[in-house]
């Protein structure tokens, strides 16, 4: 999976990608087209970790990647630390993924 799916700019249109297209453009020479990756589902909104969970190891995870750029080309999961889709990781993933604390996978 592409760490820039939904990287692209905030306000570029992106109605032209498939669904779920985590309303934001993809970068990359397929943004805005019917070419665009679909947006992985997660079956639990705030685990950024994808252990099925919502609890202190996704904020953990937010917290190492404060301040970093959301789409380095790394397997780093920076991509996955913006847990509001914002384009920015920040507080305001801390807070998003808070409020979704002891969430888990049906």
């Amino acid at each position: 999976m592409s760490e820039c799916l939904d990287a692209g700019d905030p306000q570029s249109s992106f109605e032209q990608e498939p669904f779920p297209n985590g309303l934001r453009v993809n970068q990359g020479a397929y943004g805005n087209s019917i070419f665009a990756s679909w947006t992985p589902h997660h079956p639990v909104d705030g685990d950024v970790n994808e252990d099925c969970r919502v609890n202190i190891l996704d904020l953990l995870f937010i917290r190492d990647r404060l301040t970093q750029d959301t789409c380095l080309q790394t397997v780093n999961g920076n991509h996955q630390a913006d847990a509001n889709q914002d384009g920015r990781i920040n507080i305001l993933d801390l807070i998003y993924v808070r409020n979704r604390l002891n969430a888990a996978c049906p």
